[in-house]
């Protein structure tokens, strides 16, 4: 090895060590230094235990909700209902420990989730998951799309695109994503298959400008490329199956975009567009275009320029997740509100809504109270924009849930309130801020702690 790679390889060692000690001492120092909604059609509620962060809707008109589980860690587990939202069953053998969350669906044959350790499938009528490929650091699933045919493409926060023909059974990595003019990689953030044989994927550089890639054989080989016009840095990829159309929301800012030529030049529709969550788009049948954003759900039936307000009985403002089942209802889940399904299906949704899920025990009473103080690790992590953040309370008081960025200097106020006992769940939206490592720190009378997280653009 030269001089010069091994002087390289000692200042990035050097690098690492000294942002490790910085880190680790500011963590100490923040840790230890004080400073009547919708029609009352319920009677066949699912009541569970958690939070609904995600929906995807499976194969014979069922519909996958992701949970986020309270306890002493982070965990997910999947309810699944094949009766139109009647009844919901947990779905849990086969995931690890942590647990997992549904991201897609080729809505003929198999459901798939995504966990930190790994990639699992399953069959609408199966009672279980099984792994189809390995997770782990930098390895985690960050999108997947796919057909009913067998092919599966996903893109990772550590920049590989995997390939797959026979739903999952084997794999190829055919892509890594990495920029040598730049001495740069980058996140696989989004994927969209527009025909049979091309597709697209936004990939968001570490450092420099970010880049899109094509595959025109399904996947095998791709080539960079960068949009004639329009943003590049996109955070999703939606395709409109019914116009052709592709969408896209900028990783930096606000904005829908659209495209009609396989994603060669963009155009915005609406500038005023702010996505709540990254699953918060779906499509019907017709091509009409249903979004939850900051202003609610609504739906559009010209691609974006105009839309109609929806939201109208439901106890939330924007959705975590919504999604349109193959049963033709739109579905819509919002954390501790549980799932709601409109009472008429798409496109005649227009603000009718019965709870399906209902969720109990986010701030518990009685006997299920924590007996002791407790901050837990946020997930997703690394994460963009939104995560969440847990706790417990033994007793009730005065919360203080702030966030710091590497300097200590106080950025953000989450909580600042009197709060019960029992667990609480608290989003983060990190859309402001740049990628990095970051803090967040809970006071709660003597209790004082503070944990690392990361924001990852």
């Amino acid at each position: 090895m030269s001089r010069e790679r091994i002087s390289v390889a000692l200042r990035r060692q050097w690098l690492a060590i000294s942002r490790t000690v910085i880190e680790t001492a500011l963590l100490f120092a923040l840790t230890f230094t004080a400073s009547s909604f919708a029609q009352e059609s319920m009677k066949n509620s699912t009541v569970v235990s958690g939070e609904v962060d995600y929906l995807v809707a499976g194969p014979d008109s069922s519909m996958f909700a992701g949970v986020l589980v309270p306890g002493p860690s982070i965990k997910f587990t999947i309810y699944v209902t094949t009766d139109k939202g009647n009844s919901w069953t947990e779905r849990r053998n086969g995931l690890p420990n942590d647990g997992g969350s549904p991201v897609f669906s080729d809505t003929t044959n198999y459901v798939y989730a995504t966990g930190d350790s790994g990639f699992y499938r399953s069959g609408v009528h199966d009672t279980a998951w099984v792994q189809v490929l390995s997770g782990g650091s930098g390895n985690v699933i960050e999108c997947v799309v796919g057909n009913s045919l067998g092919l599966l493409i996903a893109g990772t926060y550590g920049g590989q695109i995997y390939r797959s023909t026979d739903h999952g059974d084997s794999w190829q990595q055919t892509y890594y994503a990495v920029d040598t003019g730049a001495h740069t990689t980058g996140t696989v953030y989004s994927l969209a298959i527009i025909k049979p044989s091309d597709i697209i994927a936004a990939i968001s550089a570490y450092r420099g400008p970010s880049w899109m890639v094509r595959s025109t054989d399904g996947g095998s080989n791709w080539v960079k490329f960068y949009p004639q016009q329009g943003p590049v840095d996109f955070n999703r990829l939606w395709i409109n199956a019914f116009t052709g159309s592709v969408f896209g929301t900028e990783l930096s800012g606000g904005g829908l975009y659209r495209s009609t030529d396989d994603g060669t030049t963009w155009t915005l529709r609406d500038s005023t567009f702010v996505i709540y969550t990254s699953s918060s788009i779906a499509f019907d049948a017709s091509g009409n275009l249903y979004a939850s954003t900051n202003d609610g759900v609504s739906v559009s039936s010209d691609e974006g320029v105009h839309w109609q307000n929806i939201n109208q009985n439901l106890p939330f403002i924007g959705a975590q997740s919504i999604a349109v089942g193959l049963d033709g209802y739109l579905y819509v889940a919002e954390g501790d509100s549980g799932v709601w399904k409109s009472t008429a299906k798409v496109p005649a949704a227009n603000g009718g809504w019965e709870n399906v899920v209902k969720v109990t025990s986010i701030n518990n009473h009685g006997s299920n109270n924590p007996d002791h103080y407790a901050l837990y690790q946020n997930y997703p992590n690394p994460f963009n924009p939104t995560t969440t953040i847990s706790y417990d309370l033994s007793s009730s008081g005065f919360v203080s849930l702030k966030v710091y960025d590497v300097l200590g200097r106080e950025l953000e106020t989450l909580v600042n309130e009197h709060q019960n006992v029992g667990k609480h769940f608290v989003k983060f939206n990190a859309s402001s801020l740049p990628s990095g490592v970051y803090f967040f720190r809970l006071q709660a009378g003597t209790f004082i702690e503070a944990r690392k997280l990361t924001v990852l653009k």
